[in-house]
C-alpha cells in the first residue's frame, strides 16, 4: 500500500461507490477515484490557507501598526483639518514653511498677476521693471489662518488689491481694498475670516503717520513724510557756539531751521548764526552761535522741518 498522488484541485463532485462497482485498487482504480477526489480537495484547500496566512504577514495591523520602509498616502486637500493622515508635505505646509510660487528666482517679472488658492501660503517676489499689482485671490472657502506673503523688489513699487475691490485690508490704521508696498518692502496678508490682517515693513512704516513726542523738546510726524521737529537752545557763552541735536534724526533731509536765542542782559536778541548743512551731520544736528562778544545769552529755542 502507498500514498495517493494528490494535485491542489477542487473537484465539483464526489463519486460515490455503487452496489455493482468492482473491487480495484492502485493509482487509477475506481476504488481510490472518492479518496483521491476528497484529497485533493483538502490540498487545495490547505494551499489556500497557506497562501492567506502568509499574505497577512506582510500586512499591518488594523490596531496601532508599524510601517518600515517608506509608506506612501495621498497628500489631503489643503485646508483639510480632518483625521485623515497627513502627509509630510501635507504638514509643511501647515507648519507655515512657504511653498514654491512663481516669484522664486529673479522674481515676477508680469505687470498683472492674479493669485489662486494655490499661491496661499507661498512667498511671492515681485521685480519687474515698472510698477505692479497683484490681485488677491478669493476669500471663498479660505481658512482663517491662511496667509500669502509678498516683497517687492529693488525698484518700483507693488499694489495688491483684494479679489472683489472690497475694503477689507487691515493695514493698521483703517481698512483699504488695495496698499502699496514701496521699494523693498515686505508684508505677509493673513486672512483672519473677514480681513486681511497685514504684517510686516509695510505696516511699520503706514502705521504711524501722525508719530509724536509732544514734550518740549518734540517732533510731529505727517503722513506726507514731513517731520517738524523743535526744542530749545541753551544758554550760549559770548563769542561762543552751541551744538543741538534734534529729538530725532531726519531720515532723508533737513528742509529749513529757524531759531533764536534768549535775551542778553541788555534785550537785544543774539543769535546771529546757524550751521545747519554744514554740520557733521545735518540730519541729525545744528549749530548756533553768539553774535555778542561779551554777553551770554540766555535760553531759547529752535523749530526745524525735514523729511
Amino acid at each position: 500500500m502507498t500514498d495517493l498522488v494528490e494535485s491542489s484541485t477542487w473537484t465539483p463532485g464526489i463519486r460515490q461507490f455503487e452496489t455493482s462497482d468492482p473491487v480495484e485498487g492502485g493509482p487509477d482504480g475506481i476504488d481510490n477515484v472518492p479518496l483521491r477526489q476528497l484529497a485533493n480537495r483538502t490540498r487545495y484547500l490547505k494551499d489556500v490557507q497557506d497562501a492567506q496566512a502568509g499574505g497577512l504577514e506582510m500586512k499591518a495591523p488594523l490596531a496601532s501598526p508599524a510601517f518600515t520602509g517608506s509608506p506612501q498616502a495621498p497628500v489631503p486637500q489643503q485646508f483639510d483639518n480632518t483625521s485623515k493622515i497627513a502627509t509630510t508635505a501635507f504638514v509643511q505646509r501647515a507648519l507655515g514653511n512657504f511653498n514654491a510660487s512663481s516669484g522664486t528666482g529673479s522674481g515676477i517679472i508680469a505687470a498683472a498677476v492674479t493669485l489662486t488658492n494655490d499661491d496661499v501660503g507661498g512667498f511671492h517676489y515681485f521685480n519687474g521693471p515698472t510698477n505692479q499689482t497683484a490681485t488677491l485671490p478669493s476669500e471663498v472657502g479660505l481658512p482663517p489662518g491662511a496667509a500669502i506673503a509678498f516683497q517687492r523688489g529693488a525698484q518700483y513699487s507693488l499694489t495688491i488689491g483684494t479679489n472683489k475691490a472690497n475694503a477689507i485690508i487691515d493695514t493698521t490704521i483703517g481698512l483699504a481694498s488695495s496698499i502699496t508696498l514701496a521699494t523693498g518692502e515686505f508684508v505677509v496678508l493673513v486672512w483672519s475670516g473677514t480681513y486681511w490682517q497685514a504684517f510686516g515693513t509695510y505696516t511699520q512704516r503706514v502705521g504711524q503717520p501722525f508719530a509724536n513726542s509732544l514734550t518740549s523738546s518734540g517732533y510731529q510726524k505727517l503722513p506726507s513724510g514731513l517731520i517738524i521737529q523743535w526744542g530749545s537752545v541753551p544758554n550760549i557763552p559770548a563769542g561762543g557756539s552751541v551744538t543741538v541735536n534734534y529729538p530725532i534724526a531726519f531720515p532723508n533731509s533737513l528742509l529749513s531751521i529757524s531759531a533764536i536765542a534768549g535775551a542778553t542782559s541788555t534785550g537785544s536778541s543774539a543769535i546771529n548764526g546757524l550751521m545747519a548743512g554744514a554740520s557733521s551731520n545735518p540730519k541729525a544736528l545744528f549749530v548756533a552761535w553768539n553774535g555778542s562778544s561779551n554777553l551770554t545769552t540766555q535760553m531759547g529755542a529752535y523749530i526745524s522741518l525735514g523729511y
